[in-house]
């Protein structure tokens, strides 16, 4: 019975540690969650961003017009010097042959 009395009198005692402990328990639970959460979508945020990259690689690879430069480059000289830099880029000479490729 000194138990059941000492129990009774610090009820109090008893009431706050229950009560840190369930607040410790709480807070380290809802971090936990709100670390997986954010992993999760740094996760798919990842995965889309790639996704997106890659589409927009591919339909700008694949794209005609490129693939016609591309070709066009290995053979035009005005390309190859806008290439090297030895040209400006609004060199009249290669805008005017772009210009007849963006026209067909």
């Amino acid at each position: 019975m000194p138990l059941l009395r000492f129990i009774a009198r610090h009820t109090a005692l008893y009431f706050l540690v229950a009560l840190v402990v369930s607040m410790l328990l709480s807070w380290g639970l809802l971090s936990w969650v709100e670390k997986r959460a954010y992993q999760q979508g740094q996760l798919e945020l990842h995965s889309k961003t790639d996704k997106v990259a890659f589409d927009l690689l591919e339909s700008t690879a694949q794209s005609k017009i490129i693939g016609a430069v591309q070709i066009l480059g290995l053979s035009e000289p005005s390309f190859k010097q806008v290439a090297l830099a030895d040209l400006q880029q609004d060199n009249s000479l290669a805008d005017s042959r772009l210009r007849l490729l963006v026209n067909r």
